[in-house]
Formats: structure tokens, sequence, C-alpha cells
């Protein structure tokens, strides 16, 4: 782990950034617009940069991963459906948890990673009725 101060920097932005996530999330159940999934992916990117300086590195790998799915959906490749959206979710629970016990793992994160990497949790590329009920992407 990282020197004290870092870390202790790394906790308070780290709740900043997960509660932004988090209100991110929710704005998407809503309406998926592309200014919403640039802040999630700037807010996945800032925690696995920083996490990774903190010493925390399984939060790293998972900001990681997360990232990296959000940016598919940034080129238009895919859409967030619900479950993507609750898989999320849990992504910040489990990163929050993971941070107030000092960088130890939480139960799931093989899981989570493992549900990241699943298409099924995706709505593909086009505008389909889902898209369009769902998110209003226009």
């Amino acid at each position: 782990m990282a020197d004290a101060s870092i870390v202790d920097i790394f906790r308070a932005e780290s709740a900043e950034i997960l509660q932004r996530i988090e209100n991110g999330l929710v704005s998407l159940e809503e309406r998926a617009d592309p200014e919403t999934i640039n802040d999630l992916f700037r807010g996945f990117h800032t925690l696995k940069g920083s996490s990774g300086m903190a010493g925390f590195d399984h939060v790293s790998e998972l900001t990681h991963a997360a990232e990296s799915r959000l940016d598919q959906i940034r080129s238009g490749s895919a859409f967030p459906g619900e479950a993507f959206i609750d898989l999320l979710l849990d992504c910040v629970d489990w990163t929050r948890t993971t941070v107030c016990q000092d960088g130890v793992p939480a139960e799931g994160k093989e899981s989570l990673l493992a549900r990241l990497k699943d298409d099924s949790l995706l709505v593909s590329g086009k505008k389909t009725a889902e898209t369009e009920r769902y998110y209003r992407i226009r």
C-alpha cells in the first residue's frame, strides 16, 4: 500500500467520485445521453488511476474492466441495458466496501469481473425498440 497521505487522499476522492458515478447511473436509468456516459467513463477512469497509485490494485482491476465496457458504449457499438446499469451499481458498492476495508477486496470481485465481460448485458449498437423505449436515445 502507498504512503498514508496518498491513501487518505484516495479515500476522500473515491467517496466523491463514487457518489457522482452513482448519481450518473440513476440518470442513465432515465435517459442515456453522451454526456452522462462520458461522465461515468471519466469517473471509472479516474478511480482506476488513483486506486493504482494508492496501492488498491483490486479496485484498479475492477474499475479498469468497467471503464473498458463504458468505452464500448461511448463508441456507439453498444448501449447500456438495465442489467448493465445494475451491474455498475454493484461495482460501485463493491468499490466502496473495498476502499473502507483498506483495499482488502470485498467478496464477489471475480463474479463482477465475469459479469462485466458478459455481452448480453449490453444492447447492440443499433437503435432498437428497447433503446427507444427505455433510454430515448436520439
